[in-house]
């Protein structure tokens, strides 16, 4: 890893909301994970793929058959 890159990583993290080693620590496994090694991989532009979006989750309580109001004359 070259040594500018936890530098310029230490630099995203100024800036994050929340914890900041926290931010640290993903920034960096993010990048180990996508093979970038050195700062100019860091630097161009991001390699982001869109994760499907979650539905979200389903409880019980909420299936149930909803009401069907009739007008009455």
């Amino acid at each position: 890893m070259d040594r500018a890159l936890p530098l310029h990583a230490a630099e995203q993290a100024r800036a994050a909301q929340g914890s900041k080693i926290t931010y640290l620590d993903k920034v960096l496994e993010t990048w180990h994970e996508a093979g970038i090694w050195d700062i100019s991989q860091a630097q161009g532009p991001p390699r982001r793929e869109t994760a499907p979006k979650s539905q979200g989750k389903r409880v019980s309580a909420q299936i149930y058959g909803q009401r069907d109001y009739t007008r009455k004359n």
